[in-house]
């Protein structure tokens, strides 16, 4: 952290200790609570008076007395309802609220006024709702999802985070959900107040299982859940982005449940070429109800999951029309093909493939209640299973059905929540959590990966290089403790949330062996251009260690929320969270001798403050409009996949032997078995010489990512039910990641090349690139440190309504703004090295670039509508997303060493040249280019490319500069889902109903329109091919590139996403 922002940190501690002692946030993370005031007529306080409230679905019953003030609170008290708050006093009129039901996180308050016993002669009943967005436990940044949203809007594979999009700050741009612009790896899931996260960070989605598609719980098992992006209360923790807050169904003293059905296919779907055999069906059951009424309530939820999709990209026999083309020719796959079943090799289809990916949920819960100990127990379990073929194509790879992999995820997570009342001012909550996750991904074929260099389209096969030795077992145990006291105006929370880690990682890619050839004639001779071979660093024969590690991450808070007033309630706070590494990474001398730096280093018991400040401001006694707001520092989980690269690749874990290319040393002849790959170059020099590869490093002063958040609302009541909302939203990094390659010998650059690009080695006439390295033993030297520059800001305006006279509405515009230095987006150091940031300055630049996750405008609309007919119920709603496109930057792309046109030995990474006229030789020159059997000409691409720069608003804004991280987007994105479901009432109040949902409803209308029009998936695209240059002197040198005439501004994906989809579901409740 630089002075400033310490400095701004220490500030605010200092700040938040001046008013929260003595002296914490309204709401319990997994309940919510009733609080209020009895009043005489005069409005004086009553103190003693009786206040009952029962929740009528479970019989649970809570009797507190008011304080002198006439004030009351009961909390942790279990979401939904409904609720009835009665309160009675000698010599007054008694008063009950009936028909409340409680929000996840709301303190409902509910007050009376008691008017003498001689003017009233018998109670009064009042139904009533109240809003919970008009709540003074309403502080921060939040969108709830209620109940009837969860039930009744759409949703495509009804995982529980679908719904997370609709939070108006959440950017959909990069790879996973964005909180406010922040790095989706930094998000944290929890649900019944217990962590449900990959922490390893290898899935986009953050969900354990989440690389194969799998989801955390049944939609069915969740209650309610919140996002929350600045949520002042210190209890919440572990992320710096955004955090996902659900709770889960309980049993009542009612039996009730469901079974249900859910499917769509290639026949409800828009007939396109490239949809065959397209199925998916989900289905399963819910039973909760009493083991003993009023005492003992159980739920349970198995569903399961059958689905097979077509694989995205190129396959022959596509209709071409819109889709990412074949650039390779038939004569080419069928050579290909025949030259491996040479070598032993079952090179797999070249047509059409589909991914299998069936899924399996079990929930179950039990609820018991004391009385006798003023206590209620929870214990639930979670069980999930993924499993996933992947296998996908792309404009500039061709695969072979053998080069995909099959991924399986199991995961095992039970929890026990104990909330006690010790008095009515002592109230504590307790949870304890286990969670296990095994994950195993494994090549389609037990071969070395092959690549064949065609041309634009190079052919691939063989076992798919990062799934030849891939494994990761996480075990996760964790227990919090929240202790609330309640004195006077003041509610003060003590506690504590510690998490334990396990992890047991495996990644060995390459070590089958991974080859490249210049063409087929050499793959057929079995001289590759490229070799790459992973081994065990002390001794190539031997197995390859794991990384194996203990880490824990302890957190101790203490807040104070203080209500001098029914209108006015501030809450701060202080966090205070310590990560700490049980065990270090094995030291390697050769890494000290050369870098100066121990690789047994790491990060462990850096102390990272989180002070907070959060207010609601209630303007009118009627409770019809509120400002609410305040600051405060998020500190978040790493990816401990960083941790586990430190822990592997040290220099004596796994060691990468690299031949060819920009090395020096020639590649081995092409062995086909993988139990005896060579592990020396052709030309001298191998892992016996003490070649290492890659290393990564943290740095031992690294902090984990954390923000400082600031954020400004204004809520005001409407007609109708209706609250309109105005949100700012202040995000800025007080920690975040960088990473450097220590093994470039001069990391501000040797020099700028005549286009402005600075360089790290020599680029020869012929294209190939040789950095200069610190050590020709090592790749690359990742070192992990800190910045902090990152910053965004959200606008959001908007219109809610939740759920009550047949209507739920959610409307929101939000207009964004994301910088970072590094869009870390990847899985390993090393990728984020290279594809975080594509820089042409100096390797220490921190300067800010348009971030991956910069989403400028976004749209959400989304509504609930219950028709109440007399007997036939029915329910419409619908969802609609509009935003920006994702962001992408043009790169060079190459191989054999060309393609890295700053040489600092990394190919794909650097942002091309926009030349002031594509066809002018003193800017860019190009090279013959065969390409699905035609031939190019230089003047033919020349004028193509000048046609697209045209075409490209980001292109013609960069005419004579090097194209900035970027600066390029998808065009705007329209989705609408829309579903209509009839219900039948058949007997004893049981129902059967259907449910017709059209997701890309907008397609179904028009085929032109909902089309997902994309460059790539990717943030780096390969526009142009590098093959040469002009001259080896880089004050004078053009790239000689390769451009296909062929390449569209924007495809269609061959996706299913890109049409509409009809799903039929038939569901039996009683």
């Amino acid at each position: 952290m630089n002075h400033r922002w310490r400095k701004a940190t220490l500030l605010l501690c200092a700040l938040v200790l001046s008013l929260a002692l003595p002296g914490t946030a309204a709401a319990q993370t997994v309940t919510g609570a009733i609080s209020g005031r009895v009043t005489s007529a005069e409005g004086e306080g009553i103190a003693g008076a009786q206040i009952t409230i029962r929740n009528q679905s479970i019989g649970l019953t809570r009797n507190v007395v008011t304080r002198e003030d006439g004030r009351y609170r009961v909390p942790s008290l279990p979401v939904g309802g409904p609720y009835t708050v009665g309160v009675s006093t000698i010599g007054r009129a008694s008063q009950t609220r009936a028909n409340l039901n409680l929000a996840l996180g709301q303190d409902l308050r509910v007050d009376f006024e008691l008017v003498s016993q001689t003017l009233v002669l018998e109670g009064v009943t009042v139904s009533a709702q109240r809003n919970a967005i008009l709540s003074p436990a309403n502080k921060g940044l939040n969108t709830a999802i209620s109940d009837t949203a969860i039930q009744r809007l759409p949703s495509l594979n009804r995982n529980f985070t679908d719904f997370v999009r609709l939070a108006p700050q959440v950017s959909q741009t990069g790879p996973g959900l964005s909180g406010g612009g922040v790095n989706n790896r930094f998000n944290n899931i929890q649900i019944d107040g217990a962590s449900e996260n990959d922490l390893f960070g290898l899935g986009t989605s953050g969900q354990p299982g989440g690389q194969a598609g799998g989801k955390s719980i049944s939609v069915e098992s969740v209650k309610e859940y919140q996002i929350l992006l600045s949520p002042f209360d210190v209890r919440q923790g572990n992320f710096a982005g955004l955090l996902v807050n659900a709770v889960t169904k309980s049993g009542t003293n009612d039996f009730s449940g469901s079974a249900y059905y859910y499917t769509r296919n290639q026949d409800l779907a828009r007939e396109q070429p490239y949809i065959t055999d397209f199925e998916q069906t989900q289905y399963g059951f819910s039973l909760g109800g009493p083991i003993i009424r009023d005492r003992l309530h159980f739920f349970i939820n198995p569903e399961w999951q059958d689905r097979s999709t077509p694989a995205g990209g190129p396959y022959f026999g596509q209709d071409t029309a819109g889709a990412v083309p074949v650039l390779v020719t038939r004569e080419q796959i069928t050579e290909f093909q025949d030259i491996l079943r040479g070598y032993g090799i079952e090179p797999g289809t070249e047509f059409q493939v589909n991914n299998d990916n069936p899924l399996n949920n079990f929930f179950g819960r039990l609820d018991l209640q004391l009385p006798e100990l003023n206590s209620r127990v929870v214990l639930r379990h979670n069980y999930g299973r993924a499993e996933d073929d992947n296998f996908s194509r792309s404009n500039s790879q061709f695969r072979l059905g053998s080069n995909g992999y099959f991924f399986e995820s199991t995961k095992n997570a039970t929890v026990g929540q104990i909330f006690t009342t010790f008095s009515p001012s002592l109230y504590n909550e307790f949870i304890v959590g286990y969670n296990t996750i095994r994950d195993s991904r494994t090549p389609n074929s037990m071969f070395p990966q092959i690549q064949i260099d065609v041309g634009t389209q190079d052919l691939f096969a063989g076992g798919e290089a990062s799934s030849q030795g891939n494994t990761l077992d996480q075990d996760i145990f964790e227990f919090t403790d929240n202790l609330s006291w309640q004195r006077g105006a003041h509610r003060i929370d003590f506690g504590t949330k510690n998490e334990f880690y396990h992890i047991d990682n495996f990644f060995a890619a390459n070590s089958f062996g991974s080859y490249v050839f210049a063409d087929l004639a050499a793959f057929r001779a079995g001289t590759p251009r490229d070799y790459t071979l992973a081994a065990n660093a002390a001794d190539p024969s031997a197995d390859l260690p794991h990384a194996v590690f203990d880490a824990a991450q302890y957190g101790f808070y203490v807040q104070d929320q203080w209500e001098p007033s029914s209108r006015f309630s501030l809450t701060a706070g202080i966090r205070a969270d310590i990560p700490h590494l049980r065990d270090k990474p094995l030291f390697t001398q050769i890494v000290a001798d050369t870098f100066g730096r121990r690789t047994d280093e790491v990060p462990s018991g850096n102390v990272q403050w989180s002070p907070r400040i959060g207010f609601n401001w209630n303007l009118s006694e009627a409770s019809t409009s509120q400002i609410r707001g305040g600051v405060g520092v998020f500190v978040g989980r790493p990816a401990f996949v960083l941790i586990g690269n430190a822990f592997q690749n040290n220099g004596t874990g796994i060691a990468t032997l690299t031949c060819g290319g920009n090395t020096g040393r020639g590649a081995p002849r092409f062995n086909p078995d993988p139990e005896a790959q060579p592990t020396s170059c052709a030309t001298g020099g191998g892992l016996a010489s003490g070649i290492i590869g890659n290393v990564n490093l943290l740095d031992e002063d690294l902090r984990f990512p954390s923000t400082f958040r600031g954020s400004l609302s204004f809520d005001q009541q409407l007609p109708g039910g209706f609250v309109g909302t105005f949100q700012a939203l202040y995000t800025h990094a007080v920690e975040q990641l960088f990473y450097e390659d220590l093994n470039l010998k001069n990391r501000e650059g040797m020099g700028v090349d005549r286009f402005g690009r600075t360089y790290f080695g020599a680029v020869a006439a012929n294209g190939v690139a040789t950095p200069v390295r610190v050590s020709t033993k090592f790749n690359e030297v990742i070192n992990v440190t800190n910045q902090n520059k990152d910053y965004s800001y959200n606008l959001t305006a908007g219109l809610q309504r939740r759920f009550a006279n047949s209507l739920e509405l959610n409307a929101f515009y939000t207009y964004s703004k994301a910088r970072d230095v590094i869009s870390a987006t990847n899985s390993t150091a090393g990728s984020q090295y290279r594809f975080g940031r594509t820089l042409y300055g100096p390797q220490t630049s921190r300067d800010l670039g348009i971030s991956s996750f910069d989403q400028p405008h976004k749209i959400n609309l989304s509504t609930v509508y219950n028709f109440s007919w007399r007997k036939f119920p029915t329910s419409l709603s619908m969802i609609y997303t509009g935003r920006s496109g994702d962001r992408y930057t043009y790169v060079y792309g190459g191989s054999g060493g060309r393609g890295d046109l700053n040489a600092d030995g990394y190919q794909g990474n650097d942002a091309i040249y926009v030349p002031k006229d594509a066809r002018d030789a003193s800017e860019i020159r190009f090279q013959n280019l065969s390409s699905g059997g035609v031939t190019y000409v230089p003047a033919q691409q020349a004028q193509a490319f000048e046609s697209f720069i045209q075409g490209s608003e980001c292109l013609r804004e960069h005419r004579g500069q090097i194209l900035e991280r970027n600066a390029c987007a998808n065009p705007w994105v329209n989705f609408v889902d829309v579903s209509l479901r009839q219900s039948v009432p058949t007997f004893n109040g049981q129902t059967l109903s259907f449910e017709l949902g059209v997701f890309n409803f907008l397609n179904l209308l028009n085929r032109e329109w909902g089309q997902q029009r994309t460059t790539a998936t990717l943030s780096t695209v390969n526009l142009l091919t590098h093959q040469a240059q002009s001259s080896a002197d880089p004050a004078t040198a053009v790239p000689i590139v390769q451009f296909a005439p062929t390449t569209a501004q924007f495809t269609t994906q061959s996706l299913t996403g890109s049409n509409y989809q009809i799903q039929l579901s038939a569901r039996y409740s009683f």
